[in-house]
C-alpha cells in the first residue's frame, strides 16, 4: 500500500478588497487535499505536503468545495464529539495470523497472534457529500496515488464551522466556515494567491528539514512535518559491526517502517499477507509485519547479520511521532557482520529506500 499512510481546508485573508460582500448564487471553489500542484525547483525529491489548500476557507451556505488530491488521503467530517477512528483494528470475529512462514519453511513467531484490518470506517466513503447535518460523511481514499479519482466535492447547505479531516494521515486537518448568502468571502483570484503562498511556505518548510543533521548512529525515517519528505536521512550510513542505529520517526504526519530482505520473498510475502479490501467482502488483513514485526524484540531492539531467517528478511513494526499514542517512535537494530544491507519503508514503496553499510 503506497500511502503517500488531516484534511485541512485553506483559509484565504480577509484582506480589503480581497473579499466579495453581498448576495451572490451558490458557487464550486476548488481548493487541495495534499500538495497544491507541482513543487517549486529546488523542493527536496519526494516532498508531500498532508494539509488542505488553502487552510482556513470561508465560503456561503449552499457552497460546495472539489477537493483535488494528486495523492492518498481522505476528506472526511466528523459529528461534533466523535473522535477519528484508527486505521487499523483488531478483527472483530477474534481472527488470528495463522501458516505464515519464512523462506526456510519455519512459522513466524505473530502466528496465533490476533489479526488486525483495515478499518472500513477509515478506507471506505460514508455517509453523503452534503454537509451540514452533524453526521460522519468521508470521501473514503482517493486520489490519483490511490489509483482512482482524483477529486471528490461536498456541498455545504448550512452555516457553520466544520472541520475537515484526513483519516490517514494525522494532524492533517482544517476549518470550512461557511456564513449566509450576504457573507463576506474571497473572490477567485485571491482564493488561488492563498493557495499559492501557503503551498510555497509548506515547501520551504520541507526543504529546510532536509538539512538536518541526525546524531551518530541514528536515521531519521521521514523528515518534516505536514510538509513532509519520503525518505531516509542520511540515506546511506556506514558504521563499524556491533553498532546500534536507532531509526526514528521524524515527520508527525506519517508512520514508517524498514524492511530488509530480498525481492523474490519480500514482494510474494506482502501480496500474501497484507490484503488492503478494495471493495465491500474483499479479503482484508493488516500485514502482521506492521503491527508486530517480523521478529520479537531483545534487549529492546533487533539484531541484524544479514542472513535472519536464512534470506536476510527483517521488517519492524510501524513507528510515529505521536507522543502518547500507542506506537514507538523509534526501532533499533544492531548490525553484527559486515555488509552493505539495503532497506525501503513497507508503507511508502521501494522509493523510500536507504542502505545501512557494516565495516569490521
Amino acid at each position: 500500500m503506497r500511502c503517500r499512510l488531516l484534511l485541512v481546508l485553506g483559509g484565504a485573508a480577509l484582506a480589503a478588497g480581497a473579499v466579495v460582500p453581498g448576495t451572490a448564487a451558490a458557487k464550486t471553489w476548488t481548493a487541495w487535499a495534499g500538495s497544491p500542484g507541482k513543487a517549486p525547483a529546488g523542493t527536496p525529491k519526494d516532498t508531500e505536503v498532508n494539509q488542505f489548500f488553502p487552510a482556513t476557507m470561508r465560503i456561503r451556505a449552499g457552497d460546495s468545495v472539489r477537493f483535488r488530491n494528486n495523492e492518498f488521503h481522505t476528506v472526511s467530517f466528523l459529528p461534533r464529539g466523535q473522535k477519528a477512528a484508527p486505521p487499523f483494528i483488531a478483527d472483530p470475529q477474534h481472527g488470528t495470523y495463522e501458516s505464515i512462514n519464512d523462506s526456510a519453511g519455519n512459522a513466524f513467531f505473530f502466528n496465533g497472534k490476533p489479526k488486525f484490518l483495515y478499518n472500513p470506517a477509515t478506507f471506505g466513503p460514508a455517509g453523503s457529500k452534503t454537509i451540514g447535518d452533524n453526521k460522519f460523511h468521508s470521501s473514503g481514499v482517493y486520489g490519483k496515488a490511490a489509483g482512482g479519482q482524483s477529486s471528490v466535492t461536498f456541498k455545504f447547505a448550512k452555516r457553520g464551522t466544520f472541520t475537515a479531516l484526513c483519516l490517514i494521515h494525522p494532524g492533517m486537518r482544517g476549518k470550512v466556515i461557511v456564513g449566509g448568502a450576504s457573507s463576506r468571502v474571497p473572490n477567485n483570484a485571491d482564493f488561488q494567491a492563498t493557495i499559492a503562498r501557503e503551498g510555497t511556505r509548506a515547501y520551504a518548510s520541507a526543504t529546510k528539514a532536509s538539512k538536518l543533521k541526525p546524531p551518530t548512529n541514528t536515521v531519521y525515517a521521514g523528515i518534516g512535518d505536514k510538509a513532509t519528505i519520503l525518505g531516509f536521512l542520511p540515506k546511506s550510513l556506514t558504521v563499524k559491526a556491533g553498532t546500534s542505529v536507532d531509526f526514528v520517526e521524524r515527520s508527525s504526519s506519517e508512520v514508517h517502517n524498514m524492511v530488509f530482505g530480498p525481492k523474490d520473498f519480500v514482494e510474494p510475502f506482502f501480496k500474501q499477507t497484507d490484503l488492503l479490501p478494495l471493495g465491500p467482502g474483499a479479503p482484508n488483513q493488516v500485514s502482521p509485519v506492521l503491527i508486530y514485526g517480523s521478529d520479537p524484540k531483545e534487549n529492546g531492539g533487533y539484531s541484524y547479520d544479514g542472513a535472519n531467517h536464512g534470506d536476510g528478511f527483517l521488517v519492524t513494526p510501524v513507528i510515529d511521532d505521536q507522543p502518547g499514542g500507542p506506537l514507538e517512535n523509534t526501532s533499533r537494530i544492531t548490525f553484527t557482520k559486515p555488509g552493505t544491507y539495503h532497506y525501503f519503508c513497507q508503507i511508502h514503496g521501494p522509493e523510500m529506500a536507504g542502505d545501512i553499510v557494516v565495516t569490521e
